[in-house]
């Protein structure tokens, strides 16, 4: 059993305490109990509608035996075996033979136990049927197949001992499974829907979250659509079932448009509530006619394929919603992973670029809307990461970026570029010195310690800000000053620093001077020369001074080798 009480309302929690303090034998009595009077009552209702003797337009108490096993599991089999005796002795009087009973029950709870046992641990359907693949498998083996079966084996006992005519076995037959495959259709897949508000008495627990499903009656807003459609249902029941001379039954396919439109456009669950009113309505439209032998045939074949029809549609339009749900769910995340960062959840590079290159083209329009970007970097982020671990690590980055956020305005973009690294992205300034406080906060935000696993961690960050009273060419250019600006701050060891023009120079004459290196390395233009270095006090060589010189225009390096 599952361990939680998942159902609506005060009842349902009121059910679940006395279900949880309730012994095993007792709750097992008690299901019983319910179980064989639920089953006499539907038993006498489907006697209201008998055309012959053991023979209904439909058999909804064989939905119960099913419905018992699939939802409190196999161990309630036995109750089964009860259902002819009650059938026998309260409701008929009809006075059967023992022998009879017991072959009738027998092949009643091998065929109908047998086939949910099946269903549950070979074929392993999750009985609320919420997948396609459960209500397919429902449908074929439980209102299908073991109605075939068992009616066969019952219709051939009853011959056996004489009740019916071999010249009728397979007439019984026929309309054996007809009303058994219809009551189970029209009934057993309307109550493990209803079913589900309690999971708690279910004997298989569900391995994943159920999804969301369509409810069988409609919400306030629906409820002029569901008029409409149990108006026009209603009207194509009596057009296909309605008294006439005759008792035609060409006019079914009446009933088939607005069920296929409710199981389409509602799905299954709204598809087990169409079953149940079409089965209930053209029974008490046919009740007070008597059909001749054919048209009963016909009449359950017809209800039998209306029912089966209506449930698998509404599956498939089920199944089909949950996918459409799922690519849905799919696309959205593959779109928050491209624009957002799968640790801290802040945007990425891609986002922030995004971002950058609107307020880019928005301060070409407007040249006196000011923005400017901040780029934050933690300073000796390697050291945490190897001293306490890269997990510790990934969380100081999430605290961080928490923290990040609490110094920003709603309409600021903070994105995490990789590493330790982030940018914000400042707009609609109304002075230059705006993101100047921004960096303070942030720094006295950071004097503060993170308090992680039990551990208080200080970090320090460089912050390099980047102002768009530049003409810049490119949204990226900016982003580049502002890294460039904290390097800077780095360096110097400062909480923060303003780009500036020589920032930029400065780092294109490194960046010229590590080119030119490298090339004349690659070009072999070094020489080396050697020099002694003679100690004064002992007279004695000491070692040798290296002087590297190239060919590189104005720029030269020493080495010193101690020997």
């Amino acid at each position: 059993m599952t361990g939680g009480c998942g159902g609506d309302g005060q009842v349902s929690q009121i059910l679940f305490k006395y279900w949880r303090r309730t012994p095993l034998l007792v709750r097992y009595i008690w299901i019983v109990t319910i179980y064989l009077v639920a089953w006499a009552m539907l038993d006498i209702l489907a006697l209201q509608f008998e055309t012959a003797p053991e023979i209904s337009i439909w058999y909804p108490p064989s939905a119960l035996d099913i419905v018992l096993i699939l939802t409190f599991g196999w161990q309630y089999s036995p109750a089964l075996f009860l259902n002819t005796f009650v059938h026998n002795s309260f409701v008929t009087g009809r006075n059967l033979s023992w022998d009879t009973l017991l072959v009738f029950n027998l092949v009643t709870t091998l065929g109908y136990s047998g086939a949910c046992i099946l269903l549950l641990y070979k074929l392993r359907i999750n009985p609320r049927l919420r997948q396609l693949r459960d209500v397919s498998w429902f449908l074929a083996i439980a209102a299908l197949i073991a109605p075939l079966i068992v009616s066969s084996l019952q219709a051939a006992s009853f011959t056996y001992f004489q009740i019916i005519p071999w010249s009728k076995y397979l007439t019984s037959t026929l309309h054996y499974w007809a009303g058994d495959a219809t009551g189970i259709a029209m009934l057993a897949p309307f109550l493990l829907v209803a079913l589900r508000k309690l999971p708690w008495i279910w004997a298989i627990a569900e391995n994943e979250a159920p999804a969301k499903e369509h409810k069988m009656l409609p919400a306030r807003r629906e409820l002029p659509l569901f008029l409409v459609e149990g108006l026009a249902l209603s009207l194509g029941i009596w057009i296909a079932y309605s008294s006439r001379p005759g008792n035609s039954l060409d006019y079914t396919y009446f009933v088939f448009l607005p069920s296929i439109w409710i199981a389409l456009q509602h799905g299954f669950e709204r598809a087990t509530g169409a079953v149940l009113f079409i089965n209930f309505a053209v029974a008490f439209l046919v009740r007070a006619t008597t059909f001749g032998q054919s048209n009963v045939v016909a009449l359950q074949f017809g209800l039998m394929a209306i029912t089966l029809t209506c449930l698998l549609l509404g599956g498939i339009a089920s199944n089909r919603r949950q996918t459409e749900k799922a690519l849905r769910d799919f696309a959205a995340q593959l779109n928050y992973r491209a624009f957002y960062d799968a640790l801290t959840s802040l945007p990425n590079r891609a986002l922030f670029s995004e971002r950058l290159e609107q307020a880019f083209k928005h301060g070409k329009q407007f040249p006196d809307n000011l923005y400017a970007v901040l780029f934050v970097d933690l300073d000796q982020f390697k050291v945490i990461n190897d001293s306490l671990g890269h997990t510790f690590g990934d969380r100081l980055l999430i605290a961080l970026a928490r923290k990040l956020e609490t110094c920003l305005r709603p309409s600021d973009t903070i994105a995490r570029l990789g590493g330790d690294e982030f940018t914000i992205l400042l707009e609609s300034l109304t002075d230059v010195s705006d993101p100047i406080r921004v960096a303070e906060r942030i720094q006295a935000a950071l004097a503060l310690p993170f308090e992680l696993e039990g551990q208080e961690v200080f970090a320090t960050a460089s912050i390099g800000i980047a102002l768009s009273v530049r003409e810049y060419l490119l949204p990226g250019d900016i982003l580049r000053d502002a890294d460039i600006a904290m390097y800077r701050a780095k360096q110097l060891k400062t909480r923060y620093e303003i780009f500036n023009t020589t920032m930029h120079a400065r780092a294109v004459a490194r960046l010229q001077l590590e080119t030119e290196l490298r090339r004349a390395i690659e070009r072999q233009e070094f020489l080396v020369y050697y020099q002694p270095l003679v100690s004064l006090a002992t007279g004695r060589l000491s070692g040798f001074e290296a002087l590297c010189a190239g060919n590189i225009p104005n720029r030269v390096s020493l080495l010193l080798l101690n020997l």
